[in-house]
């Protein structure tokens, strides 16, 4: 959890940021992951802030070489009626030397 203020002329503004993540070990080389974010840049206006549900997994394939394919579900506040569907699906390469 982070909480951040802008000073500003006028009134400041408060933001919240929130990340929690589990990663569940299956077997050597491979790990689940399940996260959760939230960010509300301005705690005081009612819309405007978000949250993304994250699934996902780790595989190890060699030493030093990581490939991590996750899936991101993205939670907006929107106004009424509107509709996005933006979510996002990530694969990404981790080499470690």
């Amino acid at each position: 959890v982070d909480m951040t203020e802008v000073d500003r002329p006028g009134p400041n503004i408060s933001g919240l940021m929130v990340w929690n993540e589990l990663n569940v070990v299956v077997t050597q080389g491979i790990d689940l992951k399940l996260g959760y974010e939230f960010y509300d840049p301005d705690v005081d206006l009612k819309n405007g802030s978000f949250s993304r549900a994250v699934v996902g997994a780790e595989f190890f394939l060699l030493s030093g070489v990581e490939l991590r394919p996750m899936y991101r579900i993205n939670l907006e506040d929107l106004p009424s009626g509107s509709k996005l569907n933006n979510d996002e699906i990530q694969l990404m390469f981790h080499f470690y030397l």
